[in-house]
C-alpha cells in the first residue's frame, strides 16, 4: 500500500472523523454531567450518545465507501472493506494513547503514590476526550473495561460505515450531490452494459488516455 497516496485519498476523512469525535465528546459530556451518578438515566443517555456517534461516523465515512465502489467499476483501484478499518485505526490513534495511559495510571496509581497524581491528570484527560462514552462508564461501573474497548469500537464503527457505503447503504440521508448521483448512474449503466468485460473496459480507458 502506498502510504502517501493513502493519506492523500483519505487524510481529509481522518481529520473529519477527529473533528466529529471532538464535537461528540463535548456533546456527550453535556448530556452526561447533569445526570450525575444516576445509573438509569446516565446509562440510557450514554447508549443513545454512542448510537448517535455511530450515525455521525456513518455520515462521514459512507460516502467515501460509495465513491470507492464507483472507482472499482471504472477500473480504478478497487474498494476493499479493509480500507475502512485502516481509516478507523488511524483515526483512533489518539484514543489508543489516551485510553492506555488512563488504564495504566488509574490502576498502578492505587499501588504507587508517585503515580497517583499523574493518574488524576490522565483520568481528567480521558474523561474530556472520551466524553461520548462516559454514560457507558456509568451503566457498567467498569471504567477500565470501557476505556479498553473504546478504540476498537471506533475502528468497528468506521469499518462498518465504509462497508455500508460500498453497498450504497446510508443510515443518514446524505445531502443532494449531483456529481455523486451522476457517478452512481454511470456506474449502474456500465455494470449493465458490460458486467463481465472489466479488462476490455480498462483497455478502452487506456486507449483513450493514449489518444489524449
Amino acid at each position: 500500500m502506498n502510504i502517501k497516496k493513502f493519506f492523500d485519498d483519505y487524510g481529509y476523512t481522518i481529520l473529519k472523523l477527529l473533528g466529529t469525535h471532538v464535537a461528540m465528546s463535548i456533546f456527550g459530556l453535556m448530556v452526561w454531567l447533569p445526570t450525575g451518578n444516576n445509573k438509569l438515566i446516565g446509562g440510557i443517555l450514554g447508549i443513545l450518545c454512542v448510537v448517535f456517534y455511530f450515525f455521525m461516523i456513518n455520515n462521514d465515512v459512507a460516502k467515501v465507501g460509495s465513491k470507492d465502489a464507483v472507482r472499482k467499476v471504472r477500473g480504478k483501484p478497487a474498494a476493499h472493506a479493509a480500507k475502512g478499518f485502516i481509516i478507523g485505526a488511524i483515526s483512533a490513534i489518539p484514543d489508543f494513547v489516551i485510553c492506555a495511559l488512563y488504564i495504566i495510571f488509574s490502576y498502578y496509581g492505587n499501588f504507587y503514590p508517585e503515580m497517583a497524581e499523574a493518574g488524576i491528570i490522565f483520568t481528567f484527560t480521558g474523561t474530556l476526550w472520551e466524553g461520548i462514552f462516559m454514560g457507558m462508564v456509568t451503566i457498567t461501573e467498569q471504567p477500565r473495561i470501557v476505556f479498553a474497548c473504546i478504540p476498537f469500537a471506533i475502528i468497528l464503527f468506521v469499518g462498518i460505515s465504509y462497508i455500508l457505503g460500498m453497498n450504497n447503504i446510508n443510515l443518514i440521508p446524505l445531502e443532494a450531490n449531483p456529481e455523486e448521483e451522476e457517478r452512481q448512474r454511470q456506474a449502474e449503466k456500465e455494470k449493465k452494459k458490460n458486467p463481465f468485460g472489466k479488462n476490455k473496459q480498462k483497455e478502452e480507458e487506456e486507449d483513450e488516455d493514449e489518444l489524449m
